[in-house]
């Protein structure tokens, strides 16, 4: 089921000075083909925004999990700052970015999505490592950023706001465990102050899902070793007047992953009994553990993994709380030059490609002999 995408506010601040940028780096004689681009790029990203859950019209407990699928350098990170912006203008009070694993390449991403979500319209919250100064610590600062964050979603709930003052909230976040743990941990703050934390909008975005995102410790689920690992398999039981669905979604598991992970007791939903207790998960990584307790903080949310190399993704379980249930493809630009440009045309590959001689590569096997062929290509990848 899909729904309309809006473009707004803060949607059509960002195209305004995303367009501006261009004609200045390409020049207006290339405007024409940039509008076309662009409009194109709209046009998937509000097709991905309606596969993911409607924010205003928001259900019990509603979860989705997406897949976006571009290839190398077409385009991705210009896709989530448009997502991130027509999320805002279409009602998702809170967007979470995780931005991998590398520091330089996460300050690239912070500072491309800094600058297409700025303004009145956003409270923008980065998760500290311990190198940085200004630490996200469990004391005060917590409590602060805490209120900051309810503050912002005020704004949506007082009709004394304008549309154009609704604040959505933009936390960014490397993968790794420390700096997840300082997520978790002010989101549960959060969840301590205000209790609207748990029915609020969420838009999750994964760069390079397909990097420690995914459940990388796999373990048979009849083991009786399990205890002795160090991220065992969790249980739990369902409580007198507790309902199925708050069940499954407290622990994150489908309905058919409780009956795989507990086929001895279960051949169906109705065979769960008040008391007993179940298998709710396998052993899981340090990093999946953490994405997927994030996500059960939140009972309205979708989860956007961006890749290019999909195929991890693809083939998980599919009841994992990472698989996704949708897809979309991002198409790259007519100027776009990847391996189909430099391999599939024959008189590209006759232009750009150079053939390593066999000497070469004998001299470097047998004389340690550097041939000039690899000379070349360095300073060709340095002037690059």
């Amino acid at each position: 089921m899909t729904w309309p995408v809006e473009e707004g506010f803060s949607f059509n601040k960002y195209k305004k000075q995303y367009l501006k940028s261009l004609y200045l780096k390409l020049g207006l004689e290339h405007k024409e083909q940039i509008d076309i681009e662009f409009n194109q790029r709209l046009k998937e990203n509000k097709e991905l925004l309606s596969k993911c859950i409607d924010p205003n019209n928001l259900t019990y407990t509603n979860l989705s999990t997406g897949l976006v699928i571009g290839m190398i350098q077409s385009g991705k990170t210009s896709s989530m700052e448009m997502i991130c912006n027509l999320a805002r203008d279409n009602g998702f009070r809170l967007v979470i970015v995780l931005s991998g694993t590398v520091g330089s390449l996460t300050k690239q991403t912070k500072e491309r999505l800094y600058k297409s979500t700025n303004g009145i319209c956003w409270k923008r919250i980065f998760i500290p490592g311990s190198a940085d100064e200004e630490q996200l610590s469990r004391g005060k600062r917590m409590r602060e950023v805490s209120q900051e964050i309810s503050n912002a979603f005020d704004t949506w709930d007082n009709d004394i706001y304008e549309n154009n003052e609704k604040r959505t909230v933009f936390i960014l976040s490397m993968k790794g465990i420390k700096r997840l743990e300082k997520l978790h941990h002010l989101i549960s703050t959060l969840k301590e102050q205000d209790n609207r934390v748990s029915e609020v909008p969420v838009l999750i975005i994964d760069d390079e899902c397909d990097h420690a995102s995914l459940n990388r410790r796999r373990q048979s689920v009849f083991d009786t070793d399990l205890v002795n690992l160090r991220y065992p398999p969790q249980f739990a039981s369902l409580k007198e007047g507790e309902d199925i669905d708050d069940f499954l979604h407290d622990n994150l598991v489908s309905i058919e992953e409780l009956i795989y992970l507990n086929q001895k007791k279960l051949d169906n939903s109705n065979d769960i009994k008040i008391g007993e207790v179940y298998q709710v998960s396998t052993n899981e990584s340090a990093t999946h553990k953490r994405i997927k307790h994030l996500r059960k903080f939140f009972k309205n949310s979708s989860y956007i993994g961006y890749t290019a190399t999909p195929y991890a993704n693809l083939l998980q379980d599919t009841w994992n709380n990472l698989s996704p249930n949708f897809a979309q493809v991002l198409n790259p630009g007519e100027e776009y030059t990847g391996s189909k440009f430099f391999f599939a045309n024959t008189d590209n590959r006759n232009k750009y490609i150079r053939h390593i001689p066999p000497s070469d590569l004998f001299n470097l096997e047998n004389h340690n002999d550097y041939p000039s062929s690899l000379k070349e290509a360095i300073r060709f990848f340095i002037l690059g």
